[in-house]
């Protein structure tokens, strides 16, 4: 069985989507689950970086949340408690940004 790659293409049909469609864009942020969009899109950005083959995937990813951070929806969906699993292990954030 052969398989075929088009996340490239997704990722960049969902953000010519959100940038073109403001009700599109809207109505994901307030009736779709965000946080899920949220570490897809995080592991997307994960995966493809320090890998120059997917600079693309990099970019239209960065594009995505881009566009999206404009939402005030964006923000409050953002504020639930996060009870999912990410699909890759991370270390703790310790100590501060300063």
């Amino acid at each position: 069985q052969k398989t075929i790659s088009c996340h490239a293409e997704l990722l960049l049909l969902l953000w010519k989507l959100i940038d073109v469609n403001k009700t599109f864009r809207a109505t994901i942020c307030k009736k779709f689950d965000i946080c899920q969009l949220m570490v897809c899109l995080l592991w997307y950005v994960y995966e493809s970086h320090g890998d120059q083959i997917k600079n693309g995937i990099l970019q239209i990813t960065t594009f995505i949340i881009l566009s999206l951070s404009g939402e005030r929806d964006l923000g409050i969906a953002l504020n639930a408690p996060f009870t999912k699993s990410f699909p890759v292990e991370m270390a703790l954030f310790a100590g501060n940004h300063v």
